[in-house]
Order: C-alpha cells, then sequence, then structure tokens
C-alpha cells in the first residue's frame, strides 16, 4: 500500500479528533474535565480548532493517508527542547481563555501525574537532542495491517527534519511490547501514582 504523510486538513477535524482521542485514551477526558464521550468529542474539536499551538490543534497533528486519502494514522510529535516548558503552562493558559469557566467540575488532575508532565521536567534532561512523540495511533479499522512501521518511519524522517538524533516517548506498562517490537527500549521509570505510572522508551537513530 502507497502511503504519504501531510498535515491534517480543516475538513477533517472529526476523524483527526477521533484519531487524537484513541492516542491520547484517558488523557483525553482529563483534559476536557469530563466522561461523557459526547462532552468529550466536541471539546476536543474546539481545542483542535483552537488558533494557540496545543498538542490536539489540526496544525500539529500529521496524518498517514492512503492513494485516496483516506487516514490510517497519524502522531504528535516535537523537537524536546520545544516542550520542557510546555506543559507547564497547557492547562493555565485554558483556564485563562475561559475554557474550563462552563465546567460543573474543578479540573481533576494528578500533581504526579502534571509532574511527569511537565510541571517536573528533569527525566527530559537526557533526551535533549530527541523528538518527543506525544501520540500515535492507527486507524482502529487499519490495525493488524503491518502500518505502524511505515508510520514510525515517518516520525524519524520528520525527527530527522528537526535536527533531532533519537525519539522518546512516555508508555504505559502494557503498551511497551508494542513499542519495542518497533525498536524502542526502556530507558526510564517514572512513577505517576496509582494507575499513572510511565516507562521511558527511547530510540537512538543508528
Amino acid at each position: 500500500m502507497m502511503t504519504q504523510l501531510r498535515v491534517a486538513s480543516d475538513g477533517e477535524v472529526e476523524q483527526v479528533v477521533r484519531l487524537i482521542m484513541s492516542a491520547y485514551k484517558d488523557y483525553a477526558y482529563l483534559i476536557c474535565n469530563s466522561e461523557e464521550d459526547d462532552v468529550v468529542l466536541t471539546r476536543m474539536q474546539e481545542l483542535a480548532r483552537h488558533h494557540e499551538p496545543l498538542p490536539m490543534s489540526l496544525h500539529t497533528v500529521r496524518v498517514m493517508s492512503d492513494d485516496a486519502g483516506h487516514i490510517l494514522g497519524g502522531f504528535i510529535a516535537y523537537p524536546i527542547v520545544k516542550i520542557m516548558q510546555f506543559y507547564q503552562s497547557i492547562y493555565q493558559a485554558l483556564i485563562d481563555n475561559g475554557y474550563f469557566t462552563t465546567l460543573d467540575a474543578p479540573i481533576k488532575l494528578s500533581p504526579r501525574l502534571m509532574g511527569i508532565l511537565g510541571a517536573d521536567s528533569t527525566w527530559m534532561l537526557p533526551y535533549a537532542n530527541a523528538y518527543y512523540l506525544d501520540a500515535f495511533t492507527i486507524e482502529e479499522h487499519f490495525r493488524g495491517k503491518g502500518l505502524a512501521r511505515p508510520l514510525m518511519e515517518y516520525v524519524k524522517v520528520r525527527a530527522k527534519e528537526e535536527h533531532c538524533t533519537s525519539i522518546v516517548l512516555l508508555a504505559r506498562e502494557n503498551k511497551v511490547p508494542f513499542y519495542q517490537r518497533l525498536g524502542f527500549a526502556k530507558s526510564q521509570f517514572l512513577d505517576g501514582g496509582i494507575e499513572e505510572d510511565f516507562f521511558v522508551l527511547h530510540l537512538p537513530f543508528a
């Protein structure tokens, strides 16, 4: 199957948001402070259309598509030097912009989880030249067709274009074998609290 990598378009916002949600899993519900699928989908679409450079903004998502233009998968990634301060301010920025003002419940975020995601960014220091893979996923009905490997090759191409020398990501324990099959090795364990533990996985380039 011939594939290409491209930036997501405005007309693909609903499909791209569902793709992002499949990658972020529970994190999307934390971002939107809701457990209702329809509410989370609507709020994620709002964030995708947001002009600020949020991780889930359309212009930050790279999608892999086939010859007919169908989205097969996608990823969100950045040079890690660009995000060492990013997660510290993202939620405050959303609050300042009034995004959470209509919500009934307070934002529920584990301080230890937020520490991993940015307030304490010391775990990132050994990977100063790395490309941080924030989200990586294949569309559900295209899974099992060997598309994860070519998508990861696109990640490597983008990383090298950004002058990075490796790829780094955070993964829960049940996802570690998947990324190990793609060449990653466990580099570090981060204790984020109950059900919030992560492994740092690292893939240096040959």
